[in-house]
């Protein structure tokens, strides 16, 4: 995944009972402060790592090639259509069709907290099971991409491991 991407996963030694990362002010602890299993086994070796893939760098690598970065062109055609139709309509839409006709979210755009090319994710945390190989833990949908594709596994984003 580094090679083709340049995205590096961040894998943090955590607590056996998911209690605890061992980041931070939790570093150079050997027990958990909160249930105080130990942070190695018998061997001295880590009980449990967390893997984090970080949005970052994931976001940047779809917008690298051109051809990938138009495919996130959905939101900002929908909310160019929508703002037109509700100026033409009395600030009503005809339908509710998607995410990006909620109010919450036009009153961000009309504050410019939403910027036209910034790109809107959705946290799943149903641990779905997208791979045979992996049981999925959490997952991140890209909003930006037209409905028939966001939810398809390739435009799927993974989060945690």
């Amino acid at each position: 995944m580094v090679e083709i991407t340049g995205v590096s996963p961040i894998m943090d030694h955590m607590c056996i009972n998911s209690s605890v990362a061992y980041t931070g002010p939790f570093k150079a602890l050997e027990e958990c402060p909160v249930c105080g299993t130990s942070h190695f086994d018998s061997q001295q070796q880590l009980r449990q790592v967390f893997t984090t893939i970080p949005v970052g760098p994931q976001l940047q690598a779809l917008t690298r090639n051109k051809d990938k970065a138009i495919t996130l062109c959905y939101r900002k055609l929908h909310t160019e259509a929508l703002l037109l139709e509700l100026k033409n309509n009395n600030g009503l839409p005809k339908n509710y069709t998607d995410f990006f006709d909620g109010s919450q979210y036009l009153e961000a755009v009309g504050g410019r907290l939403i910027k036209e090319d910034d790109i809107i994710l959705m946290l799943s945390l149903d641990g779905s099971q997208l791979f045979a190989s992996k049981q999925s833990d959490c997952w991140m949908v890209v909003l930006n991409h037209f409905p028939d594709v966001c939810y398809k596994k390739p435009h799927i984003l993974p989060a945690l491991g």
